[in-house]
């Protein structure tokens, strides 16, 4: 082989062996770069499974402040409770009767919970501006708002025969007693931009108590209309309808096996940050009966 022939296979090994170079290199960057992305991605995952795991074990309503109303009734004992075991802050409850409320909170301080009782009737706008007032004094915030419809007055009837004073006191009873602590603590809510209110109202059957089914659909009525107007400003509004439960004050059946726990467990779902997408809803609560 002559000399120039030589010359030209080594300039072609060498050009060879350069390419190899390149594509040596080119890969070792190219599988770093495969190695860097696993590692991020695996650490990321890492960073979300503990960001999960601490949501989980967070309590649920950790610092946050609730409003309960008609305390002395089995939801209200049994909510309250659950709320508390969930991380709840501070309570402020309410009811026409002194016993029943002093007895509740009596029994939440003895497990060392905050909770302040205030009697009176909520019917009166003023004292259920004096509920509010004593929340954000203390708290600073309402955080949940939970009202319970008030009454079935033993003698409400069909429309027909209903007396005229029973249905205006059903009426105004029932739908003051739910409007006016929503009008008082709504003005709170929109300040700090976020607040859950939870209307519990009986939906059982009840054949011939006109005032009450209009009291009833009223409120159901008003809280789409809340809903979609305040949806704005954060404030969740929805209603949980109650079939018959295990109530001990007073005799219901309980075929269904529903439990004032069930209810509670159902405010712990609409007036936390697990519910933050619902709003204007119907929670019907009760065990498929009314398609029994």
């Amino acid at each position: 082989m002559n000399i120039l022939s030589r010359t030209k296979r080594i300039a072609r090994n060498l050009s060879n062996l350069n390419v190899s170079r390149n594509f040596h290199n080119d890969y070792k960057v190219y599988y770093n770069d495969i190695q860097s992305e696993i590692y991020n991605r695996n650490r990321k995952n890492e960073q979300n499974e503990q960001i999960l795991i601490e949501s989980t074990l967070k309590p649920r309503f950790e610092n946050k402040i609730a409003v309960i109303t008609r305390c002395n009734t089995d939801i209200s004992k049994e909510t309250s409770f659950t709320l508390f075991e969930n991380g709840l802050k501070g309570l402020i409850c309410t009811d026409i009767d002194p016993m029943g409320g002093y007895d509740l909170v009596k029994n939440l301080k003895d497990y060392g919970y905050d909770a302040t009782f205030i009697t009176g009737d909520l019917s009166n706008f003023d004292f259920s501006n004096k509920v509010m007032e004593k929340a954000m004094t203390k708290y600073g915030k309402i955080d949940l708002l939970v009202n319970l419809f008030e009454k079935i007055h033993p003698f409400d009837n069909t429309i027909e025969y209903v007396n005229t004073s029973i249905w205006d006191e059903t009426i105004k009873i029932n739908m003051n007693s739910i409007i006016n602590p929503i009008k008082s603590a709504i003005p709170q809510m929109k300040e700090k931009k976020s607040g859950a209110i939870i209307n519990i109202i009986p939906y059982f059957e009840n054949e011939n108590k006109a005032a009450f089914s209009a009291s009833r659909g009223a409120i159901i009525a008003l809280t789409k209309d809340l809903a979609e107007e305040y949806d704005k400003s954060n404030i969740r509004i929805n209603n949980i309808c109650i079939g018959e439960f295990n109530n001990r004050s007073r005799n219901y059946s309980n075929e269904l096996n529903i439990e004032p726990g069930d209810i509670a467990n159902s405010i712990l779902f609409l007036g936390g940050d697990d519910s933050t997408n619902i709003n204007g809803l119907d929670l019907l609560l009760d065990g498929f009966m009314i398609y029994k």
